[in-house]
């Protein structure tokens, strides 16, 4: 069988290839039997992930998929065993394939490998994992790390105590936005990371995270987030302290918290940036298209 190599989507768009395929249907078939498909969350605390699940379940519910797709979610929460029993589950009934949001980029591999083996189609969206028979769809590789980070550190003047709030532990989401804003962090000696935390892409317990660091912390110049960022605003606004400049990446409280006048007088200012919950649908209809045939493998 041919190897998928390219899939085009964005110029930013990653897509791993796949050394190996889950099992092929038929149309024919799959007219006769529903493909048995499985929406594995990992994380699913805010509304990007709510999104990016909802795109799913209402193209599984939408022609010709609403004939042809049998779609059970999954969540399992942040920890990587959980999921690893979730996919173990599905690979047991019979999955034809797993559209996944992974919580951990290596940590699943094992389980993964043993599923392609079984011909079970695993797509992860947005976060990614390292076993070649996956397939991953991801924004992850565009540079918000580094373009987050240039834009706060522009704004500082290259210099001032900054606060991390971080996602996941291990996610390869965080990892690679992490890395990137350090990239560029470690370039300016008057930059110093005096708090680092994680946040789990909330915004509850973003706020709750960064008034700890507060606390520690009130002189804080800056702060750099992932998603959940409209958390450390309330933080900020709770402790009494002046508002400053922050990234973020595309929820609503932030970006108009970024064009209120209001907050702006407060301190407020910052970029805000964030991979679409697209990626999710865009996963979901390359795999019903290997599955049904309809996309040749090259």
């Amino acid at each position: 069988m041919k190897l998928l190599k390219t899939l085009g989507l964005a110029a930013s768009l990653t897509l791993a290839t796949a050394v190996s395929v889950g099992t092929v249907v038929d149309q024919a078939d799959a007219q006769d039997k529903k493909l048995k498909v499985y929406l594995s969350l990992s994380y699913s605390g805010n509304s990007w992930q709510s999104e990016a699940a909802n795109i799913v379940k209402a193209l599984a519910q939408t022609p010709p998929y609403d004939k042809t797709v049998e779609l059970k979610e999954v969540i399992s929460g942040t920890d990587p065993q959980a999921q690893i029993s979730a996919y173990e589950s599905m690979i047991q009934d019979g999955a034809d394939g797993i559209i996944s949001f992974p919580i951990s980029s290596t940590a699943l591999n094992r389980t993964i490998h043993r599923g392609c083996q079984k011909g079970v189609l695993f797509f992860m969206y947005d976060a990614t994992v390292t076993e070649p028979c996956a397939y991953n769809v991801s924004y992850i590789t565009a540079g918000f790390g580094e373009n987050t980070a240039q834009a706060l550190v522009n704004i500082l003047g290259g210099k001032g105590n900054i606060f991390l709030s971080r996602g996941v532990p291990g996610n390869s989401v965080d990892k690679r936005h992490t890395d990137g804003a350090m990239h560029i962090f470690s370039q300016y000696p008057g930059i110093k990371v005096v708090a680092e935390y994680y946040s789990y892409w909330d915004d509850r317990t973003t706020q709750q995270e960064t008034a700890k660091a507060l606390a520690a912390h009130p002189d804080v110049d800056g702060i750099w987030a992932q998603a959940g960022e409209y958390g450390a605003i309330q933080a900020q606004l709770d402790k009494g302290n002046k508002l400053v400049p922050m990234t973020g990446e595309n929820s609503d409280g932030f970006r108009l918290g970024l064009a209120d006048p209001k907050m702006q007088g407060m301190g407020l200012k910052g970029v805000s940036a964030g991979s679409p919950p697209a990626t999710s649908g865009y996963a979901f209809k390359l795999m019903m298209e290997i599955l049904t045939k309809k996309r040749d493998l090259k």
